[in-house]
């Protein structure tokens, strides 16, 4: 175990940092999230400099724990991915599509029982999508900071603040859910949203087993030889991503 105690921001403010930065510490994380059964997740990215967003730091927090996670240290994350992808561990985001992405791009798996507090909240209410300050306020009568969004997330080291922070966004979150659950199930429409669970991962794999120049405008236009020089131009530029996304973090782990 890595701690005991439910961990809102508040009362961890001023303490030193949850971060994991080796690979055993990563996977006993991951050991202790399949024995509870229930995580909120959340990471960091950056997308302004690369062709596809780059992964930056991950969040998670159980009942008994919150910590987060270096991706440029930590060089495996297969045993979360996989982790996502099984139905027993129920896995809680706010507006988790780019966590979805990652899950099907990094891990080449697709969540299993995933929880959107974002979603859950528009079947409550007409307000959606609502910011995360926004729903934990209105939900359990908490304030909290917001994101960070002048943080350059690809930046070492990280700052107890940074972290503080990054913590902030999964600390209320399956809080959040509990609420949430519980007046879905009084008013029979907890069933409607595990349906829009269920519709957000699907349309989003479905997306990511597109090619990249499917998503194209204007393809009706085009003659076949064009067609095949943008298909060959778009298998490059995946190929170039992807190798400049694998030097990248292996910069970032030497360093």
């Amino acid at each position: 175990m890595f701690g005991t105690g439910w961990c809102p921001v508040p009362e961890i403010v001023g303490m030193s940092s949850r971060l994991i930065e080796d690979q055993k510490s990563f996977e006993n994380l991951c050991e202790q999230i399949a024995e509870e059964g229930q995580v909120a997740f959340d990471t960091e990215f950056v997308s302004e400099y690369s062709y596809r967003p780059e992964l930056c730091l991950l969040q998670f927090a159980t009942a008994n724990e919150c910590v987060a996670v270096d991706p440029y240290q930590v060089d495996d994350l297969q045993c979360w991915w996989n982790l996502m992808a099984d139905d027993s561990v129920q896995v809680v985001v706010h507006g988790g599509q780019a966590e979805i992405k990652f899950c099907l791009e990094l891990g080449g798996l697709c969540p299993a029982n995933l929880v959107d507090v974002q979603l859950a909240e528009g079947l409550r209410s007409r307000s959606y999508p609502l910011a995360y300050n926004t729903l934990v306020s209105r939900v359990l009568k908490k304030k909290v900071h917001g994101k960070e969004t002048r943080t350059d997330w690809r930046r070492r080291p990280l700052s107890d603040r940074q972290i503080t922070y990054a913590l902030e966004d999964v600390s209320f979150v399956i809080a959040v859910w509990q609420k949430q659950e519980a007046w879905l199930k009084r008013h029979h429409r907890l069933s409607w949203a595990n349906a829009e669970f269920e519709r957000m991962l699907t349309e989003l794999a479905e997306d990511c087993e597109r090619a990249p120049w499917h998503r194209l405008n204007g393809l009706h236009r085009l003659t076949r030889r064009e067609l095949a020089v943008l298909h060959a131009l778009a298998e490059w530029r995946d190929a170039e991503a992807c190798e400049r996304r694998s030097r990248h973090g292996a910069d970032h782990s030497a360093g």
